[in-house]
């Protein structure tokens, strides 16, 4: 089961047309001014309610409104849980200190260069 689709699409008389005989391309007329979108989404159906659509009602308008604040948040809500998808908060990834400090070891090779070593263990249960 999809995403239920948003109230805002009824305020949207939509056309789906086909191009050229081999794709449907979408088309959204407000109901109001008829504005018409091509690849139309909530969102940009939305705003166009909300700021652009001067013959839009009250209602509808401050609807609209509301939808962008939730979606704005719900898109603020993920790019934190985003953000925090880096720290990792697992005894079994972490390493001893001793186990750091033994990761770089350097030596010298036989013409001189310095030659650095990486050695890592992986912690059992």
């Amino acid at each position: 089961m999809g995403r239920k689709k948003d109230k805002v699409w009824v305020e949207f008389k939509i056309n789906e047309e086909q191009d050229d005989g081999t794709e449907k391309k979408k088309t959204a007329i407000c109901n109001y001014c008829n504005a018409s979108y091509s690849f139309p989404n909530a969102t940009r159906m939305n705003k166009h309610l909300a700021y652009q659509c001067s013959s839009c009602p009250e209602d509808i308008k401050q609807s609209a409104i509301d939808s962008l604040k939730k979606t704005s948040k719900n898109e603020e809500r993920k790019r934190s849980e985003n953000d925090r998808s880096d720290i990792i908060d697992d005894p079994q990834t972490k390493r001893s200190e001793s186990d750091q400090s033994a990761c770089a070891s350097s030596s010298s090779s036989s013409n001189g260069n310095q030659v650095v070593a990486h050695k890592h263990s992986v912690m059992s249960n």
